[in-house]
């Protein structure tokens, strides 16, 4: 239990949307919809 949260969750799954959240302040959206669009 030492792993997850009080919802069951994954601590390194939330540990990875908060990293992901800190990303998303700095960077802007549209730079990485633009490389997605390139990959299809």
């Amino acid at each position: 239990m030492s792993n997850q949260d009080r919802n069951g969750v994954p601590k390194s799954i939330l540990n990875f949307h908060k990293n992901l959240r800190a990303v998303n302040k700095h960077q802007v959206h549209p730079v990485l919809f633009d490389e997605k669009k390139e990959d299809n």
